[in-house]
This record gives C-alpha cells, structure tokens and sequence, in this order.
C-alpha cells in the first residue's frame, strides 16, 4: 500500500477485493495532516452517500493506515490510527477531491453515534431505509 510522502484513498469492493487502483493520491501538502483528513472526511461523505459505486471500504494511507471507513448494515465506522489522526478528523474541514462539500447532504441523512472508543467515529443514517449496502 501507500509509500513514503504520497497520501492514497483506497479502495475494497463489496466481495472484498481492493480496487485495481487507488481512489485519489496527491503529494500536495505532503506534509499537512489536517487536509489529507479533510480530503478523507470527503470520501467518507461519498461512501455514506453513495456516490462510490461498488465500494465497501476506503482507507487512507501514508506509508501507513492512517484511517479506515467501512459501512455496516446500520451504520458507518472510522477508525483512526492514533489521537493525532482523531484529532485531525475532529477539527479538519471537508476538502472535496472534486466538485462540492458534501458535509450538508451527509448530516441531513446521518446522525453520529456515541461511541466509548476514543479512536473510532460512527455515524448511522436518521432513516434506516434510506440505507442501502
């Protein structure tokens, strides 16, 4: 997976295979951790949206996992690798990778979830049947 100052967005399929190539890379602002998360944060949006056809799961890499979002039945989980990375996904504003913020549509259809894992976020859709996995 992602090696040395290239951020990548990958992807796994629905049967569990990764995407033949990652989703997004950039090493612009290589070394800004807020706005890779952002650009993260954007890709949550589209997962939970629906806007990525035929994705499961997305993780965002630098050399290392840095944070992984995967849809359950009934709601949305993130797990973020350390509290520097919790931190960044708690404070960053959305960076789209392209076109508009999605922050507006995904809080009209998802509430967050309370969690007692201080390096996990969930989110599950204010209407069960808008769900579809």
């Amino acid at each position: 997976m992602g090696q040395g100052q290239t951020w990548y967005v990958y992807g796994r399929s629905y049967d569990q295979h990764w995407l033949p190539d990652p989703i997004v890379s950039t090493l612009y602002k290589a070394d800004d951790l807020q706005h890779h998360v952002g650009r993260f944060k954007h890709m949550v949006y589209k997962l939970c949206l629906g806007h990525l056809e035929n994705v499961h799961k997305i993780y965002l890499y630098q050399g290392w996992r840095m944070a992984k979002a995967e849809r359950h039945e009934t709601y949305v989980k993130i797990t973020l690798r350390n509290q520097t990375v919790a931190d960044a996904w708690d404070h960053c504003v959305e960076v789209p990778t392209e076109g508009r913020c999605l922050k507006d549509d995904f809080l009209s259809h998802h509430v967050p979830e309370e969690e007692h894992v201080k390096l996990s976020r969930r989110f599950r859709p204010r209407d069960p049947h808008h769900w579809t996995i």
